[in-house]
């Protein structure tokens, strides 16, 4: 219906490098509060995201590694990882070195290229990192590419 706000509930994912939403569920705004309340929690959102990149960046911030809470360790190496335990850093590097493939690396890749570690350990790193925003879903919930050159 023209001039009707909707909420659609879904998913962002890259086909090819170009974005496109899955959506789950379209309904229509009633309440004109939402829209407002939305556009705060975009604004709050984004802040948050760039104040966790300039944390990451800088080395200074205390995050959720995969062991717990506290400062995850620091690599002074050349691919500047602060902030990433080791598990973490291999996930991501796997991630970033499959990136030239359009739809990215399977989690049952990911789990096979690192023997001898746990498959909760490296899903519990996979997870921490796509909700930090450094590695995001790409065909399915279980095929990631990295957003993000780490190499």
């Amino acid at each position: 219906m023209e001039k009707t706000y909707i909420r659609v509930v879904g998913q962002a994912r890259y086909d090819d490098k170009k974005p496109f939403i899955v959506a789950f569920r379209i309904e229509p705004i009633l309440d004109p509060n939402d829209i407002y309340a939305h556009f705060l929690e975009v604004i709050s959102d984004s802040l948050v995201m760039q104040r966790r990149k300039n944390d990451t960046i800088s080395g200074n911030s205390e995050q959720v590694n995969g062991t717990g809470y506290g400062l995850a360790a620091v690599d002074s190496g050349p691919r500047m990882m602060q902030g990433f335990n080791d598990i973490q850093k291999t996930v991501l590097n796997l991630i970033s070195k499959n990136n030239q493939s359009n739809t990215g690396m399977g989690r049952h890749e990911i789990i096979a290229s690192i023997p001898g570690v746990s498959p909760k350990i490296i899903n519990d790193a996979i997870n921490f990192l796509a909700q930090e925003g450094h590695i995001f879903s790409t065909t399915d919930e279980d095929t990631f590419k990295a957003t993000d050159d780490f190499q």
